[in-house]
């Protein structure tokens, strides 16, 4: 999506329109955000994996999570 954006404002630029500063602001907001969302999904997972060794989490069953099936 951001691509995008960056295509259209290229190509309003070669036509001569000048493109708003704010937009442009919030689009690198954006970028900002979507990369920090992601480093901290990539950051969780990688927590995961030293503390369980696996990339997944247990099964909702209790009977293969081990628990004594009370719900908590």
């Amino acid at each position: 999506m951001f691509l995008l954006f960056g295509v259209i404002a290229r190509r309003g630029a070669a036509a001569g329109v000048v493109g708003a500063p704010i937009l442009q602001a919030l689009v690198i907001t954006g970028i900002v955000v979507a990369f920090s969302g992601s480093a901290l999904a990539v950051g969780l997972l990688l927590r995961l994996c030293q503390k369980t060794g696996r990339a997944t989490l247990p099964a909702n069953d209790p009977a293969q999570a081990g628990g004594d099936g009370a719900q908590p």
